[in-house]
């Protein structure tokens, strides 16, 4: 009995090799391998762009209805030829250093100030959205900055990083830091928290798009967050699309040290919907690794990681390596992480600036302004 336990353990272990051989999805998806008495098929996991056995077990991270198990298939999940752009990437990074000014706090023409300095008097600031997230502890707040550049045919919205260690760590609200709910726009679900958050801001940014879309109809949106804001900045992305708020062709998606926003089903349905989406990483940044992907609440990456293995502050002639799978491909951050634990914390806010949360408010003055308009759920300050 023992001796055939084995011989089919073997037999199942041979099949599976032989899957792995196959490289790309029209080879590996619907070949078969003779194991024992049956036939098995080959299938293509889009997650992680490998080839495995049929039920397989082994290095699993598609689900049965996430795989492809016809060649036909495979041109409905190939990617779109996308460019990732350097030089965009360094502009983005400032506004999501923006996304963190409070702007309660600074004199209000000195951030416009700061705005010109920064991006050559091409962007006009139109307003600050903060929403009310009291789940995450007092008087804490959601927040995003729209700007629109008439010139450039671009708006800009640029949602806040990590706040505050409450809202990371907060013990009586520790069900919105685990628990898992649906998202809609993608299907899928994410974590509890980030829809809480996206709740409070989206209906405010859909309401400012909608004003700014009809006088600059073919406008490219770029939408960009660092950290916590990073994973706002997909979930939305994608809900301006679902909604038609944003053409698809027209929204561009960069995040910085984005942690994992939600369960596979939810990365898989996300990359097929946002074409132009880019999570760039870079060396030591563990935050990026959050949200627990092999034990609950089992999240996982979307996919078009750029990682920076560069020790310094990066800029838009650094070189990078674009990963082509979702987790753990060699020589990006998952990888590259688990080789050199216990760097500095600092790496976290060293994209293209410094300091991603300190570096507009180096250009602004103190102020004080009180905040008594609102847009749908937010407090909101025009410009």
């Amino acid at each position: 009995m023992f001796a055939r336990e084995i011989v089919v353990v073997l037999s199942v272990l041979s099949a599976a090799l032989c899957c792995v051989e196959y490289k790309d999805c029209e080879s590996c998806a619907g070949s078969e391998h003779r194991v024992r008495f049956s036939m098995k098929s080959c299938e293509w996991c889009p997650l992680t762009l490998k080839c495995r056995t049929q039920g397989s077990v082994f290095a699993n991270h598609c689900d049965r209805d996430l795989s492809v198990g016809a060649a036909d298939l495979c041109g409905w999940i190939e990617e779109p030829r996308m460019k990732y752009d350097s030089q965009l990437a360094e502009e983005l990074a400032k506004w999501s250093s923006l996304a963190y000014v409070d702007p309660r706090k600074l004199n209000k023409s000195s951030i416009q100030s700061a705005v010109d300095a920064q991006f050559n008097n091409s962007y006009q600031l139109v307003e600050f959205l903060m929403a009310d997230c009291d789940w995450a502890g007092d008087e804490n707040y959601c927040k995003a900055v729209v700007a629109k550049s008439e010139s450039q045919n671009r708006i800009v919205v640029a949602l806040e990083g990590t706040f505050s260690s409450y809202q990371s760590h907060g013990k009586d609200n520790r069900t919105y830091f685990t628990n898992m709910t649906t998202f809609s726009p993608t299907g899928g679900k994410i974590l509890l928290y980030r829809k809480a958050a996206h709740d409070s801001l989206y209906p405010c940014v859909k309401s400012l798009l909608k004003e700014l879309t009809t006088t600059m109809p073919t406008a490219e949106v770029m939408v960009t967050g660092h950290a916590f804001g990073g994973a706002q900045a997909q979930l939305m992305a994608a809900h301006m699309i679902t909604n038609d708020v944003a053409s698809r062709r027209n929204v561009h998606i960069y995040t910085f040290g984005s942690p994992r926003v939600g369960d596979k089903g939810f990365a898989y349905s996300y990359d097929r919907m946002a074409d132009n989406s880019w999570r760039v990483t870079r060396r030591n940044d563990f935050m990026a690794l959050g949200g627990a992907r092999d034990v609950f609440p089992f999240c996982f990456h979307t996919r078009r990681e750029v990682y920076y293995d560069y020790p310094g502050v990066m800029n838009s002639t650094t070189d990078y390596k674009i990963c082509d799978s979702n987790e753990g491909e060699e020589g990006c951050l998952e990888d590259r992480a688990d080789m050199e634990r216990g760097i500095i914390a600092g790496n976290l806010y060293r994209y293209f600036v410094p300091n991603i949360s300190e570096y507009m408010k180096n250009f602004m003055k103190a102020g004080n302004n009180t905040i008594t308009k609102r847009r749908a759920t937010c407090h909101t300050m025009p410009f």
